[in-house]
């Protein structure tokens, strides 16, 4: 840039941000994200399969969680504890044609979370259960 004047080096304003900084809202913190994967890529009525799922915080980091999954009445199907890095399975046989599922989530830092599992299919494939 030595060989011209100043008026024609290249200048533009630079943001730094520090992404180790704590700037997180209230909201922002107790916001979780998971997410349920069945094998086979669906549940199928009557089959059993294996469903993972991931459990993350707003910052995408895996959190560490444990729950129950409850049908339509409230009843316990099913159990689940994450292993590592905020992921795991289980193994879940929906049985009710168009029943609800829902997962009760017991979270470290004391915090419950409830979400829907997703629809079973009447028919259709499921692998591994």
């Amino acid at each position: 840039m030595k060989n011209f004047a100043p008026e024609f080096y290249f200048q533009t304003p630079v943001t730094i941000i520090n992404t180790f900084a704590g700037s997180r809202s209230a909201a922002a913190a107790s916001a979780y994200d998971v997410q349920f994967f069945p094998e086979g890529g669906q549940l199928v009525q009557g089959v059993s399969s294996l469903v993972a799922f991931r459990v993350a915080d707003a910052a995408g980091r895996g959190q560490a969680a444990k729950g129950t999954v409850r049908d339509g009445q409230g009843r316990v199907v099913a159990t689940l504890n994450t292993l590592r890095f905020g992921l795991g399975s289980f193994a879940f046989t929906p049985t009710a044609p168009g029943a609800a599922y829902s997962v009760e989530l017991q979270l470290g830092a004391g915090q419950k979370l409830v979400q829907k599992l997703p629809a079973a299919a009447s028919q259709g494939y499921a692998c591994c259960g």
